[in-house]
């Protein structure tokens, strides 16, 4: 079977930390005490134009990834998948922003002796690379690729945060919230 991951919110804990760095920095530095808005994206949460993303982006994304772990058990579920024989792919949009934020989880990638058969960065359609390496299996936090995964009818585990939104699921859609309940789906 080939499996598709994503990084931020599904290898590694990017996401988390960046939505509580993003809390005080709109908090402590923006002044915003606006009532926050239950948003998988930070800017929608905060109401951030490209101004502040640019001011919290250009401080914080690299050092947020520097300081990020892999998801428990990530590391561990993934090496036993690739002994069961799946393939696994990196389908990602990280990079992005700073060619340095590939560079950091390449690295951690690297020193956990993690194999990946395919590695893409800095993808714009994701639907359009599982489709093209015939993905039978996409991880992905992000609502909105989930959903149009799932109606590609690409088989799709959402990793859901406490941001992301309650997706119907359905034969190509079903909710995961660790790298445990993902084995587990995978090798039912």
């Amino acid at each position: 079977m080939k499996i598709g991951v994503d990084i931020d919110g599904v290898l590694i804990d990017f996401e988390e930390r960046l939505r509580v760095r993003a809390s005080l920095f709109d908090f402590n530095e923006l002044k915003n005490d606006k009532i926050l808005k239950n948003c998988y994206w930070v800017q929608d949460r905060y109401g951030w134009g490209e101004k502040e993303w640019g001011a919290f982006s250009e401080k914080y994304l690299v050092q947020l990834t520097k300081e990020s772990h892999f998801k428990p058990c990530a590391v561990e579920v993934l090496n036993m998948l690739k002994k069961e024989g799946h393939e696994l792919v990196v389908i990602s949009t990280r990079g992005t922003e700073y060619e340095e934020m590939v560079t950091v989880v390449q690295n951690m990638i690297n020193n956990h002796d993690l194999h990946f058969d395919k590695i893409y960065w800095k993808l714009s359609n994701k639907i359009e690379t599982c489709k093209n390496e015939k993905v039978d299996i996409m991880i992905d936090d992000n609502p909105t690729i989930c959903e149009n995964l799932s109606k590609e009818g690409i088989k799709t585990l959402y990793f859901r945060n406490i941001y992301g939104d309650k997706l119907k699921e359905n034969e190509f859609l079903e909710e995961v919230h660790d790298w445990g309940e993902i084995y587990r789906k995978i090798n039912l």
